[in-house]
């Protein structure tokens, strides 16, 4: 048996690319953007521009004066953009940086990444469904793999108030959830135990009860990724990269 991924090249906003390359340049600006997209979630909410003034020249930052310029400007025009490309943008820039910075879990080696593939044992279709995740990164067969599936708001995907079995739970999410289950399902008996992780804008202290639900889902190898996790290893990585 012998896994092959058939992943997909990712077609992006323009405004997803300028932001990426800032944040190639200037690592710290992640934490900046993160903390905008998680504080303004909507297009079509009255945005504090004095608020996102302070997110962008945060001390802690130390951005050069023209970086935060740039910055701002790009927030500018990501706002004024339609609601359907607002919404593109902020889950796009989420899957461009856990592509360029990732693996994310300590110690693993990629040695290949992949974009929602479709993963195949032989002739068989890993997780049975149609659905994917966003960023795979593979090491090899009988190492393991770590699976990243990206959500602006983590508080859309994983209902706090919901069972996975409650007819209210969005179908979508549902499916999904159970793509991630079933794959780690056929890995762990299979090959070996995959890194599951659910990537997100909030902060951990925000998504308490959203982890507590997961538990009780009987999913607790779905690892969570808040901003601050991701943010510190953007920082190392791009240290190491120096």
């Amino acid at each position: 048996m012998s896994l092959k991924f058939y992943g997909k090249t990712p077609r992006n906003h323009l405004l997803t690319t300028e932001l990426m390359e800032l944040v190639r340049k200037y690592p710290d600006l992640f934490m900046a953007l993160a903390n905008i997209f998680d504080k303004y979630k909507k297009q079509s909410e009255a945005v504090n521009w004095r608020q996102i003034e302070r997110y962008i020249r945060s001390p802690r930052l130390s951005l050069p004066e023209i970086v935060c310029n740039q910055a701002k400007e790009l927030m500018q025009k990501v706002y004024d953009a339609s609601e359907d490309e607002f919404i593109d943008i902020r889950s796009q820039f989420l899957e461009e940086v856990i592509d360029y910075f990732g693996p994310f879990t300590p110690k693993f080696i990629s040695k290949a990444k992949y974009r929602e593939p479709l993963i195949m044992d032989q002739d068989e279709v890993v997780g049975k469904t149609d659905a994917r995740c966003d960023v795979v990164f593979y090491h090899e067969d009988k190492v393991t793999l770590e699976m990243i599936e990206c959500k602006a708001n983590l508080k859309t995907f994983v209902t706090k108030s919901l069972d996975l079995l409650d007819p209210k739970f969005n179908r979508g999410n549902k499916k999904k959830i159970d793509y991630l289950c079933e794959v780690h399902r056929y890995l762990c008996e299979n090959y070996a135990e995959p890194f599951v992780y659910i990537a997100f804008y909030n902060k951990n202290l925000e998504v308490t009860q959203e982890r507590e639900n997961v538990k009780r889902w009987g999913k607790d190898f779905l690892r969570f990724l808040d901003s601050v996790s991701i943010y510190n290893i953007v920082v190392k990585r791009s240290s190491i990269n120096l």
